[in-house]
């Protein structure tokens, strides 16, 4: 059976793949797969975890899967694993036609919630959620124990070899092609007004989701994002300073015009270990504003994104839902309040938060690149702490 190698499910126990894709199963490899068995990802995530063979391991692969998840259910079932661990990405994105059955979850369309309903309708009591992003506990159901749940880092830990590598082949130095840097690989509205605001700025490297760019600027305007259905905020346009609404308006034409691919020539390209290579843009510049996954939220979480210009010990700003950066201190980063004013992340108006941090951009802009390396030379302690705490995060036990 083909598949594109996204939106699957895959269930490995004794080692035997079973894969889940467009709501039917097929037996067939991806983690499973034809290279030599020491850079399989199921070998090497096994050979980490030391797991037993009563464990069965689920990857959520994608964000669009949908129907027949009952029939991978019985699957589980009909194989009777002591535990299950599952890795996931994304918690909260949106399934598509979700075909559950529990009343609590009905209306309910987050990946952690269907991972909650697997581990729910299994009856596997011995079980451990891995999630790539830090924060999303609270898209899976209640019954979900926090103990349970865990953050994984897919760019550093020792059992992504790919990723691990092309990391180390990269090193920070405080030579710089550009004075900040802002990469987007999927569209969303935070990514496409930084963008815009960025475009006519010299000396900056912006990437942009091509498929998506010529979309209405009334839809922009009017667009919110997670929290639609629940609380829906003022879209960001609205409650942002007059300078940024027609600094937007006059710069929305170039935006279209303007080639935002990367340099591999089709950003959808930039997927998997080819994305690790875009943490040189954040090593080419001196700042990095980062447009992180989710943006107009109450949900704080960050993900790889942020990683970047710490392994690469460069400065950065988030766009990012308020307190993000409270919660990226909490971890034991340092920030640059010395530097800047951080007081953005204590912002719940998102249109205010996006001006403050593009206020610290268009200044970031303004000095020369004497100014630049002094400033980085001076960060030197804390751009060095936080390469260190990346790699520690990188080495924790994750059972």
């Amino acid at each position: 059976m083909q598949f594109d190698h996204y939106n699957f499910v895959s269930c490995i126990y004794n080692d035997v793949e079973t894969i889940f894709v467009h709501n039917k199963e097929t037996l067939g490899n991806h983690y499973l797969d034809d290279r030599p068995v020491e850079e399989q990802y199921h070998w090497l995530v096994d050979n980490a975890f030391n797991f037993q063979s009563d464990t069965m391991i689920v990857y959520i692969k994608g964000y669009k899967y949908s129907n027949g998840h009952s029939t991978i259910v019985n699957h589980i079932k009909k194989c009777s694993p002591k535990k299950l661990i599952v890795f996931n990405d994304d918690a909260h994105t949106p399934w598509q036609e979700l075909d559950l059955v529990i009343d609590e979850l009905k209306g309910k369309t987050h990946e952690g919630l269907l991972i909650s309903y697997l581990i729910a309708e299994s009856c596997i009591e011995d079980y451990q959620i891995y999630d790539c992003e830090y924060g999303a506990l609270s898209y899976y159901h209640s019954n979900i124990q926090a103990d349970r749940y865990h953050y994984y880092n897919i760019w550093t830990h020792s059992y992504a070899p790919h990723s691990h590598n092309l990391l180390r082949e990269y090193k920070p130095t405080k030579d710089m092609l550009y004075k900040l840097c802002c990469c987007s690989k999927k569209p969303d509205i935070h990514r496409a007004l930084a963008a815009i605001c960025l475009v006519d700025k010299e000396d900056v490297k912006l990437t942009y989701y091509e498929k998506h760019r010529f979309q209405e600027l009334e839809r922009m305007i009017s667009f919110t994002n997670t929290d639609k259905v629940l609380n829906p905020p003022l879209p960001t346009y609205k409650t942002l300073p007059e300078k940024y609404k027609t600094l937007i308006q006059n710069n929305y034409k170039k935006f279209l015009e303007s080639d935002l691919t990367w340099d591999v020539g089709n950003i959808s390209d930039i997927a998997g270990h080819e994305q690790v290579k875009t943490i040189s843009l954040s090593r080419d510049s001196f700042l990095t504003v980062v447009p992180e996954t989710l943006w107009d939220t109450s949900t704080r979480f960050w993900s790889e994104k942020t990683l970047k210009p710490m392994l690469m010990k460069r400065p950065f700003v988030l766009l990012a839902p308020a307190k993000t950066l409270d919660k990226v201190r909490r971890l034991g980063f340092q920030t640059f309040g010395n530097y800047w004013d951080e007081s953005y992340d204590e912002e719940l108006d998102h249109g205010k938060r996006f001006a403050m941090v593009m206020d610290i951009a268009n200044d970031i802009l303004k000095k020369d690149w004497d100014e630049l390396l002094f400033l980085l030379n001076d960060m030197e302690g804390i751009l060095e702490h936080n390469r260190k705490q990346v790699w520690n995060l990188s080495k924790r036990k994750l059972i």
